[in-house]
């Protein structure tokens, strides 16, 4: 007598998405690998699918209509979506900001990128119409991020409902189940599920976005761009005339420096054209002429040296002090008045509220 084998321990999940398959039903949104028995049935109907960026399939039939009654489901065929790696999602969204040559070397603009992360958090969180995601789940033998193409959908006949159940390998919860099924009917509610931001923390469907999509394109300053095919299309030239290599290349060499270094350069020349130094010297004139204190020092010094006060010192001392002051400040060969400006400029950047600003924070 053979000994009893205990009974397979169900996978630990770690995405709240899935659900333990269960693998006696096939229900709408399960998750079909491509196994022998799947790809003979794909080569004789639908042959272009057994290409291999077609890995899985997700069931999209409803569930009500996949219930065998005398071993047959009511359901005539059974739809399936083409799954695809979440890159190729993101790139057939990419395209739609990009100029021909960014495409081509797979780069995106800072300001597009902004809108791109917002599709792609709708794609995440299974809100955006045409697509499904499917999160990585190594338990199920996901092993990396895809994502359902909703409007590249086969069908199947009834006949092969158990070919289809042999293949299901990932089983959705059900109110992804009905989710999918919002997506792919003609519900005019949301159905409500579990987001990401409320499961792992606020900002983490922004960072899970932007990572897909830095895997796939890079991102550059808008500022760099405009600038590089400014440069390059000197002379009555045109990108067209460039390869992809040679558009790569001045985009390296394109240094934009950063806001605050932009910030602090705009700061010295508005300080300098203001004619800032001359306010100085005008305001510590002014503060001169009210000091009794230092009028006094100065009187006392002028009749320790034998001097004739004329009655008017105070304007004539100012003059003098107005002078000296200006001629230091304004001297190229002091460095303290370098120093005196960038003191001032530092301070600014450093300052809370412009930090912000500058940070479009």
């Amino acid at each position: 007598m053979k000994p009893l084998t205990p009974p397979k321990a169900p996978p630990i999940l770690r995405h709240f998405a899935y659900e333990t398959p269960d693998t006696k039903v096939l229900c709408q949104g399960d998750l079909l690998e491509k196994k022998p028995r799947l790809i003979e049935v794909l080569e004789e109907y639908h042959p272009y699918f057994v290409k291999p960026q077609y890995k899985y399939f997700l069931v999209l039939t409803q569930s009500c209509s996949l219930v065998r009654r005398d071993d047959e489901p009511s359901a005539s065929h059974i739809v399936l979506a083409a799954v695809r790696p979440v890159d190729d999602a993101i790139r057939r969204e990419a395209k739609k900001h990009q100029e021909w040559w960014q495409e081509g070397l797979g780069i995106i603009s800072a300001k597009n990128f902004d809108k791109l992360r917002e599709l792609v958090e709708r794609i995440v969180d299974n809100s955006e119409p045409g697509y499904f995601y499917l999160p990585e789940e190594v338990a199920l033998g996901i092993s990396d991020n895809y994502c359902a193409f909703l409007r590249v959908a086969i069908s199947l006949k009834r006949m092969h409902y158990d070919t289809c159940l042999d293949a299901k390998i990932a089983q959705l919860e059900e109110p992804f189940q009905a989710k999918l099924g919002w997506l792919v009917g003609t519900l005019y509610n949301q159905v409500g599920t579990t987001e990401w931001d409320e499961k792992y923390g606020r900002g983490k469907r922004s960072a899970h976005a932007s990572k897909l999509i830095k895997s796939v394109v890079q991102v550059y300053a808008d500022e760099r761009i405009t600038e590089t095919t400014r440069d390059l299309c000197t002379g009555g030239k045109t990108l067209r005339q460039f390869s992809l290599d040679d558009i790569q290349g001045a985009l390296e060499k394109k240094r934009i420096k950063p806001p605050k270094a932009q910030f602090a350069d705009a700061a010295s020349k508005a300080l300098q054209r203001s004619k800032f130094i001359d306010r100085i010297c005008s305001h510590a004139y002014t503060q001169f002429q009210k000091d009794n204190e230092a009028l006094a020092g100065l009187v006392a010094l002028l009749e320790q040296a034998g001097i004739d006060l004329p009655d008017n010192l105070p304007q004539i001392a100012g003059r003098v002090w107005k002078h000296l002051l200006s001629t230091i400040l304004t001297d190229e060969n002091f460095a303290g008045r370098d120093k005196v400006l960038e003191y001032i400029i530092a301070n600014l950047v450093a300052d809370p509220t412009i930090d912000r600003l500058i940070s479009n924070k």
